[in-house]
Parts: structure tokens; sequence; C-alpha cells
């Protein structure tokens, strides 16, 4: 947990004095950084003190419940602006609101060494935050494929397919592996949040190493085209 915080701070460093000033920047150090939040959250539930679990439950919970918002948004820079994205950033800024200031939404997270899980109080609650994230996360991915595989782009529509695809990558890189372990042990569905944000990881370099760079590129070249 402690590496993995390292890994997404020191790549959102990077990605924040790397690249020009600009809305996918911003949104993608916000990624990182929320990413990096929620794992600094975990390791603080496991070895901090026990007084504090529940507020750092909460604040890792605020960290990643802006993350399909985030990354609806980081889409629409290479893609299409969508309604999807100010309706992202209304529903989070809701469960955030519920999860730090509600009391009895959540309770106490549990540490089990390689993950942890947190507790949404109410089943309803619980349904519908799961719904808005994994259907955020769909939406998403859809719309990549859909770009992907669009023969002829609507008109200003100038990244490459390569960007595109290396940003379903990322999706892909935690999304499958989280479905794989989601089969294989239903036991560990309780810790969806704390798994799947180990697997994006994975989104986080490829996002940081091959995304930022790729898209700094092509944004010149259609600022100069225009």
């Amino acid at each position: 947990m402690l590496a993995t915080f390292a890994i997404e701070t020191v790549l959102a460093i990077w990605v924040g004095f790397r690249f020009s000033s600009g809305v996918f920047r911003t949104i993608a150090c916000l990624l990182l950084l929320c990413l990096a939040s929620f794992q600094l959250a975990e390791y603080q539930v496991c070895v901090g003190p026990l007084s504090l679990a529940l507020t750092w439950g909460k604040l890792g919970l605020a960290g990643i419940t802006v993350l399909p918002a985030l990354g609806m948004h980081l889409i629409g820079t290479v893609t299409r602006r969508s309604g999807l994205i100010t309706a992202g950033y209304v529903i989070a800024a809701v469960y955030i609101a519920a999860f730090l200031f509600l009391p009895g939404a959540t309770g106490a997270p549990e540490c089990n060494g390689n993950y942890v899980i947190l507790q949404i109080q109410s089943g309803w609650f619980s349904f519908l935050y799961g719904t808005y994230y994994f259907v955020f996360i769909a939406l998403a991915m859809a719309e990549l494929a859909l770009r992907l595989t669009q023969r002829n782009p609507p008109p200003g529509f100038g990244f490459s397919r390569r960007l595109i695809g290396l940003t379903l990558a990322g999706y892909l890189s935690f999304t499958v592996p989280m479905a794989i372990t989601g089969l294989l042990s239903p036991e560990l569905q309780r810790a969806t949040p704390s798994i799947m944000c180990g697997f994006a990881l994975s989104f986080a370099v490829i996002l940081a190493v091959y995304v930022a760079p790729l898209y700094a590129r092509e944004a010149a070249v259609l600022k100069r085209a225009a």
C-alpha cells in the first residue's frame, strides 16, 4: 500500500511538471493523486491508531468516489464532452458529502493484510454507490471502444486511434483482473474497492508513461494545425 502510494504520487508529480498546463494534465494529476490517497488511507487503517481508522476509511472512500467522474472527464478530452461528466461530478459530490458528514453512513473499515474492507452501512446506499461506480466505468469503456472502431469520426475528433486504444488498455488493465478475481473468489467481492485500486496501479503507469506523453504530442500538432 505504501509503495503504491509512493509510485502514484511520484507519477502525479512527474505529469504535473513534465507537461504543459491544461484540462488533461489537471485531470490526470487528480486521478493519480486520488488513487494515491486511497492507498495512504488503507495503509493508515492497517498500521495507524485504531481510533482514526473510521476517519481514514471515510477519506479513502472520498478519494475513490470521484474517480469514475474524473475518468469520464479524461475520456471527454480525447473523444467528446458529454453531459455524463457533469452528472458524474454531481453524484460523486453527493456521495462524498454523505461519507464524510452523514452520521452512520460508514462503519469502521477492516484490515485484512493485503486489502481493506470498507463498510457502507446501508444496503441500498451501498447498492446505489456500486451501481454508480460500475455504470460510469462501463460507459467510459464503451465510449472509448466506440471511438476506436469508428471509421468516420465526427468533426473535431482529431486524436489517434492509438491514443484511444492506450486509454482503453488502461481501463482494461484493472477491470479485467478485478472481474477474474471476483469470479474466482466471491468472498473477495466485499473488498472490491481495495482490490480494484490495487490493480489500478497499472492504469496509473499507462496513463502517466504512455497516454499523457502521446496526448501532449498530438494536442500540440492539433493546436498548430488550427
